[in-house]
């Protein structure tokens, strides 16, 4: 009976899940530059599920100009799934992981880490709510990380839920913010851009990226 009870406790211990961010990273493989997708991998083992990282924040909005927000730590719908891992030079990993889960919430954070999982640094690099196209990002190479983002000209907040089912088109313009990777395994600020100004439809940024500023009949 004793030898039963410790063949137990050891098997459950071996079985036991690992859902860290070390255990995600060695799941999922490695990609190149460029990466550009507006749409989370959608083979199994293309990513994985993993816990909330206290290293890596992750905030589900509410409003198109992203002001309101909960922390996704605090619902256990919003587990993140790590989808992108690059591997550096200096032997460190770039990869991304998004908040969410099967909601139509998305938040995506880019991060800097090594293979055990130890985060260097974070930037958040995507918010897809309902599918609109809020904030995108492309990486082109260590020395070119670009984040796009739609500028709503509103004084007041308006719930992405709203919009996203009304006719009536907003006015915005698109900021490109451009990063960098630093000596110091940080996301370094280089420069920033920013379009004209025009209205559009909720469908518009359903069907379109913000890498295509023609589609919004934007230029910089």
């Amino acid at each position: 009976m004793f030898l039963f009870v410790v063949f137990v406790l050891v098997s459950s211990v071996t079985n036991a899940q690992d859902y860290s961010l070390k255990m995600g990273l060695s799941q999922i493989p490695f990609r190149d530059f460029p990466y550009k997708e507006r749409s989370l991998p959608g083979g199994r083992t293309d990513g994985f599920i993993i816990d909330f990282d206290p290293n890596i924040e992750g905030k589900l909005y509410e409003d198109l100009q992203c002001k309101q927000y909960s922390l996704a730590k605090n619902n256990t719908d919003f587990f993140p799934e790590v989808y992108l891992k690059i591997q550096l030079s200096n032997g460190l990993y770039l990869g991304a992981l998004s908040f969410g889960g099967c909601t139509e919430y998305r938040t995506d954070v880019m991060f800097i880490s090594d293979a055990n999982g130890n985060v260097k640094d974070t930037l958040e690099c995507c918010v897809l709510n309902g599918d609109l196209a809020v904030k995108q990002y492309e990486v082109k190479s260590p020395e070119e990380i670009i984040i796009y983002r739609m500028f709503f000209a509103m004084p007041v907040p308006m719930k992405w839920e709203k919009y996203a089912n009304a006719a009536k088109p907003l006015k915005g313009y698109i900021r490109k913010t451009i990063y960098r990777l630093s000596s110091q395994n940080k996301f370094e600020k280089v420069s920033e851009q920013t379009t004209t100004s025009n209205s559009f439809t909720s469908q518009l940024l359903k069907k379109h990226n913000l890498w295509e500023p023609e589609s919004f009949k934007m230029s910089y």
